[in-house]
């Protein structure tokens, strides 16, 4: 089995050449190289259009006479590269050959040029391949919205093991220099963030710190940098021009901390290098960065250009050696964990064999359907405990044991510590005690497989029973209104405070029934998960990994929620720390496991199973006393006529509780079929939800049950899950 791998000159300054001469010693499979592009960076246009002539003839040569398995071609997604790879990709196809595609590089200006004839020209040539690897998430996400259904694999760039021969990172950290030795090494180039990193670095020495700035690289733009240095007169600077094989070694071994402000990326190589020297980084959130780096673990990660920002890292850095030597040995280790070349060239040969075997992914993707049930009473105060959460959570549980399906029950916190107060303040004249009744139920249902996780309204926190009646703080339905703010853990009326009471009181309730019992997962009461910071940041505080509070599309103006620009197709995941519907990099903010949801017609909410839950919601509610006393906010309709309201779309929940079984089925069976088709996780968690305090729907549901569990096409592709399984499968 031979391969073909096109690439840029080895020997040349590029990263994409780099990238493959670190990997040329350690292959187990027959692989050969065919050089293209430039062979030096100074030839003129003319001697450029002959050699790629050459390569062209000489490519087809070898297409004819050498019986290659598999081509692969590594552009980047910019112009010049895209028509240059596509005719060698239009020749290989011609030639029956297999085609594997590595963008290494993506061009976000490009990538918005690719519309009309252009985008389709583009598919037409690049959706032909039979495999493509690209270096993030967010690069998978494009080719999968523009409509491309084979195997996408996320591949990184790397470093050559054999640079690191001799070096101890002990050594390293133990001999930190007096003067901090800021370095950048990357192509000199406006789009690298040069200025801004040498911008920085001025702010940074204008404040009489000891520091010096080492940039390696050579680049157009190198004479107009040093240009810049000489006019503003900024000391410290040391231009050392390209440097390769140990002069790179040198000056990685020299810098103690490297900066890397640039526009856009794949995977930068001397990120990696970076780290595997030890070195913290101070970087914009471009491509593959996003999805691995640890914002202030590995160093910082920003999505702004403003050199002051980078400033106050290098700052905060420079001033703190502990800090630099803590996040050094990290990223080292982490480097050499994941990045060298001996084991990068392991993953892109089983990416090879499965392109050969015809094989649409390296997984195989599984549907963990999460059947999550809102434990509560309703919003309004109004219900009764025994009627509206005991009863019909026990035909549900009884309803999945029969099928071995297990349920994940979302408890409302808040709501048991009012309860449990009144109880013990003596004010409640019931014939049976609501929170007893309510825990006695969980640590069955833990008991009997389900799982546990956190519900909470912050309204019902310090709410009173007065007469009979309760009295709810409706000026903070959303957990980011609670009175104290971020607060601490012991405030409960802190957002900190109130997600860590709930998940103390859910593990010491339900541990010594399941001692691997964890509370890991909350969804906010009514979905106001929004404003979302400092809800994040406290949920990371408290050790709640995940989020369920998103529904895809859902928007409301008061109180305001805004989930219209949450990821369309994904069944999770990773947040920034600013936003539950903004992605952001593995670990830097919390999982998000939204709602499943379809965007349909208004009217949709018409249907029978649907409309008889409303209207008996509706009685139940109006005849209870609570419902006098206090009243939520209400949504801000948006003006119009009343078929406009009807046929405009609207977020449609997999609600349990109030679609027919039909409508399940269908909208299950469709998400099945799409991800056998374009999945390229082997877990797609479909987030169903359902409310016992409004559910009348066992008959629907059991039917619903019975076709998804009994049905033989779907058994190998499905499973119910419960969110603590899921969080455990996604973090491993």
């Amino acid at each position: 089995m031979k391969i073909l791998v096109a690439t840029p000159n080895i020997k040349g300054k590029g990263g994409v050449g780099s990238f493959y001469a670190a990997l040329r010693d350690y292959y187990s499979l027959n692989v050969e190289y065919f050089t293209i592009g430039r062979r030096t960076h100074d030839e003129g246009k003319i001697v450029v259009a002959v050699r790629l002539m050459k390569d062209y003839l000489l490519f087809l040569r070898n297409l004819k006479h050498r019986d290659f398995a598999l081509i692969h071609l590594n552009p980047s997604l910019k112009s010049k590269a895209v028509i240059r790879d596509g005719l060698f990709l239009y020749l290989a196809k011609q030639a029956g050959k297999k085609v594997l595609v590595f963008f290494h590089g993506w061009d976000k200006r490009f990538e918005s040029m690719l519309t009309g004839w252009k985008l389709k020209l583009f598919k037409r040539v690049y959706f032909d391949v039979d495999a493509i690897i690209v270096l993030a998430e967010q690069f998978k996400a494009q080719l999968r919205a523009w409509g491309y259904t084979g195997p996408i694999y996320l591949g990184t760039t790397t470093f050559d093991d054999k640079c690191l021969d001799g070096f101890n990172i002990e050594d390293r950290l133990a001999a930190q220099n007096h003067t901090v030795n800021l370095l950048f090494l990357a192509w000199i180039v406006k789009e690298k963030g040069i200025y801004e990193a040498v911008q920085a670095y001025h702010l940074v020495k204008s404040l009489g710190m000891d520091i010096r700035f080492i940039v390696a690289g050579d680049g157009q733009e190198l004479s107009a940098v040093k240009q810049y240095v000489m006019e503003r007169k900024i000391e410290g600077v040391d231009f050392r021009g390209f440097v390769n094989g140990q002069d790179k070694v040198r000056v990685l071994k020299e810098g103690d901390m490297y900066v890397f402000p640039s526009y856009s990326e794949g995977m930068p190589n001397s990120v990696l290098e970076a780290m595997a020297f030890g070195l913290p980084i101070i970087t914009r959130a471009v491509g593959g960065l996003r999805d691995f780096f640890e914002d202030g673990k590995m160093g910082f990660i920003t999505e702004s250009k403003d050199p002051k920002i980078f400033a106050d890292y290098i700052e905060k850095l420079a001033c703190n050696t502990e800090l630099r030597k803590r996040i050094g040995k990290y990223n080292h280790e982490y480097a050499v964990e994941h990045f060298p070349a001996s084991k990068v060239v392991r993953r892109i040969e089983r990416i090879y064999h499965n392109v050969l075997e015809k094989k649409e992914d390296v997984r195989r993707p599984v549907i963990h359907l999460i059947l999550s049930l809102d434990y509560e009473i309703f919003g309004s105060a109004a219900g009764d405990v025994m009627r509206d959460i005991i009863q019909p959570t026990s035909r549900l549980l009884d309803i999945c044991d029969k099928y071995g399906v297990k349920m994940t029950i979302m408890f409302e916190a808040a709501e048991y510590w009012a309860f449990k107060k009144a109880e013990q303040d003596g004010k409640l004249r019931l014939a049976y005690c609501p929170a007893a009744e309510m825990e006695k139920q969980v640590r069955d249902a833990v008991r009997r497989g389900h799982d546990v996780q956190l519900h909470l309204h912050p309204q019902w926190i310090g709410a009173e029973l007065k007469d009979g009646l309760w009295h709810l703080n409706f000026d903070w339905c959303r957990i980011a209104d609670l009175p104290n703010g971020l607060g601490h853990k012991e405030d409960l009326f802190s957002i900190t405070g109130a997600l860590y009471q709930g998940k103390k009181t859910l593990e010491d309730m339900l541990k010594p029934i399941r001692k691997d019992y964890e509370c890991v997962v909350f969804r906010a009461g009514g979905f106001y998960i929004q404003p979302a910071r400092d809800v994040i940041k406290a949920m990371k505080q408290v050790g709640l990994v995940a989020d369920s509070s998103v529904i895809k599309g859902y928007h409301k103006w008061e109180p305001y929620v805004d989930f219209r620009n949450a990821e369309e197709k994904a069944g999770f995941w990773w947040t920034n720390t600013e936003d539950v519907v903004r992605c952001g990099g593995k670990c830097k903010g919390i999982l998000e496991l939204p709602v499943y949801s379809q965007m349909k017609p208004s009217i949709n909410n018409l249907k029978l199973p649907k409309v008889t839950v409303t209207v008996k919601r509706y009685i139940l509610e109006r005849k209870d006393p609570h419902s006098h006393i206090s009243s939520i906010p209400a949504s801000i309709l948006p003006k119009g006529t009343v078929l406009r309201l009807l046929f405009s779309k609207y977020p449609i929940k997999f609600d349990f509780g109030k679609l027919s079984s039909a409508d399940m089925c269908g909208i299950f069976v469709t998400e099945v079929n799409r991800q056998i088709k374009t999945s390229d996780s082997s877990i797609y968690p479909f987030v169903g939800i359902g409310h016992c305090k409004d559910f009348w729907n066992d008959r629907n549901f059991e039917k619903f049950i019975f076709k998804v569990s009994s049905n033989g096409k779907f058994k190998s592709v499905i499973c119910f899950d419960t969110f603590q399984g899921v969080i455990k499968r996604l973090l491993s």
